[in-house]
């Protein structure tokens, strides 16, 4: 896999580039170069066949086409999808003459444009002081949404912050010299190759990823990895007692409220992004969510199945069932009346676990742990993450779930 160079949008200024792929980040992103007045590409390269022929005004050609100009310097049109467009293009680019493209990450430009979000310094080179290394795809959101107060906690105990893409070249002592390195979320293809690095330095990573109940308000650190790989997987939750089985209790109200638990009938089916790496690395279903509505179908025939599309999925009006509807109507309502509430591994399944529902889960989940005690599970989520507003950290709750150097944590 070749490296990226992580850049800001002045910096494509008087560049001579082309943009692969051709879909809404691609948009968004000439949308801010125009917005800007920054070099624009010299063309967009898409990886299907027909489709547009110009966005914005800048031809749009198939990548079997290109020519050498058009690949030696490549910006991303994507920031989830930059593995599998890194290898398209270079597979275009070795029947070219051998040419080596130079690779451009501009994502967290793009990803902070379409959260309305100020995009924060893309890396802050090592100083005198001590420091910690972040390792994100795109980290302004991830840092404006949740990890905001814990980068100022770090600030205050006298820690910088260094910054990387996966696909960053970064050298040895970077890591070396850190007190701590983590990640958000951590788990999919694109981190491969510096997790590689970490292991060959013996260097402990320490994943980070959105919370639950909602995803919105709490985040969590993990020593393992985050949802189907997280240290408690494997953990017996034995330190799970009555501390944590009533703070559940009580969270169990608070997220509900004065819902009536009834059973009006229905079986709920809340769908994920067929991107999400839930879906393609702890499921059977990789094709898409049409995969999956077909499959609730042939479970259910001729019952009331209620699907509700992910509020994010670009593709939600084209599915269709065979039994059942499809509903934008509020998700903790639906969990209330449900009979059943099935899905792959959404999140909305540990909320219906909350509500005590009866929940089938066909993906690798929590929910399958092998505790068999959901509510034990539940409370051991809980108990692990921390609330977006908070602005000290247990210092007990660190230990157990990262590997952070404890002396900064006092």
């Amino acid at each position: 896999m070749n490296f990226l160079t992580s850049i800001e949008p002045c910096q494509l200024k008087n560049m001579k580039y082309s943009i692969v792929g051709t879909g809404g980040f691609t948009k968004t992103l000439i949308e801010g170069l125009l917005a800007l007045k920054i070099t624009l590409p010299e063309v967009i390269l898409s990886t299907s066949k027909g489709g547009v022929d110009d966005i914005y005004g800048i031809t749009v050609i198939p990548l079997s086409e290109a020519e050498q100009r058009n690949l030696r310097s490549i910006v991303l049109g994507s920031d989830v999808h930059q593995v599998s467009l890194i290898k398209q293009v270079l597979n275009i680019a070795n029947n070219v003459n051998n040419i080596i493209p130079i690779f451009y990450n501009i994502a967290d430009f793009v990803v902070s444009r379409l959260a309305n979000i100020t995009s924060k310094v893309l890396l802050k080179n090592p100083r005198d002081k001590p420091y910690v290394v972040m390792i994100t795809v795109s980290h302004s959101t991830c840092i404006d949404k949740w990890l905001n107060n814990f980068v100022e906690y770090l600030e205050k105990k006298g820690l910088d912050i260094v910054i990387c893409h996966p696909l960053n070249q970064v050298k040895d002592s970077i890591f070396t010299e850190a007190e701590f390195v983590f990640t958000w979320t951590g788990i999919t293809e694109i981190f491969s190759q510096i997790k590689e690095q970490l292991a060959k330095l013996s260097i402990k990573l320490t994943y980070a990823e959105c919370g639950f109940f909602p995803q919105s308000q709490f985040f969590y650190f993990d020593k393992s990895g985050v949802n189907a790989l997280s240290q408690l997987m494997n953990d017996s939750l034995a330190w799970v007692g009555e501390k944590e089985l009533q703070s559940l209790d009580v969270y169990k109200k608070s997220v509900f409220g004065e819902r009536e638990r009834k059973n009006q009938g229905w079986i709920f089916v809340p769908l994920q992004i067929e991107s999400d790496s839930n879906i393609q690395l702890f499921s059977n279903f990789t094709n898409g969510m049409q995969e999956y509505i077909d499959f609730i179908c042939e479970q259910y025939p001729n019952q009331d199945i209620i699907f509700k599309a992910h509020p994010k999925d670009v593709y939600s009006t084209k599915y269709h069932c065979q039994f059942g509807r499809f509903s934008t109507e509020d998700t903790l309502d639906l969990i209330a009346g449900a009979k059943l509430v099935r899905g792959i591994n959404s999140s909305v399944l540990f909320e219906a676990a909350l509500f005590d529902k009866t929940v089938i889960s066909d993906g690798h989940s929590l929910l399958n742990h092998e505790c068999g005690n959901t509510d034990v599970v539940l409370a051991a989520m809980l108990a692990r993450q921390f609330n977006v507003t908070d602005i000290v950290f247990s210092l007990d709750k660190l230990k157990k779930f990262s590997h952070f150097n404890s002396i900064y944590m006092e």
